[in-house]
C-alpha cells in the first residue's frame, strides 16, 4: 500500500506498529492528503475513499503480485466427477 501511495505522489510514513498474529508485517501507514495550508497534495485524490479505490486499482499491477499461481481462476473445480456417490452421514 505504501508503494502505491508513492506511485500516486503522496507523502507516506510506514509506522512500526506490529500485531501479534502477523509480526512480519507492518501494521499501519499514514498518508498525507493535505499540506500545512490545507491544499490537496494530489488534486486527483481529495479524500480517503478515493485513495482506497486508487490503491485497489494499483495493487494487482504491483510487481510483487505478478506471476502468483493463486490468481488463476477456475483451476480448482469442486466436482469429483462421480455424481450420486455420497459420503458417510454425520450422526
Amino acid at each position: 500500500m505504501a508503494d502505491c501511495c508513492v506511485h500516486l505522489k503522496l507523502p507516506v510514513e510506514v509506522q512500526d506498529k506490529m500485531f501479534p498474529r502477523s509480526c512480519t508485517k507492518n501494521g499501519r501507514i499514514r498518508v498525507q492528503l493535505k499540506d500545512e495550508v490545507g491544499n490537496l497534495v494530489n488534486s486527483d485524490i481529495p479524500n480517503k475513499k478515493v485513495l482506497m479505490k486508487e490503491i485497489c486499482a494499483l495493487i494487482p499491477k504491483h510487481a510483487s503480485r505478478q506471476g502468483h499461481a493463486g490468481s488463476q481462476k477456475g483451476s480448482g473445480s469442486g466436482a469429483s466427477g462421480q455424481p450420486g456417490v455420497k459420503g458417510k452421514k454425520k450422526r
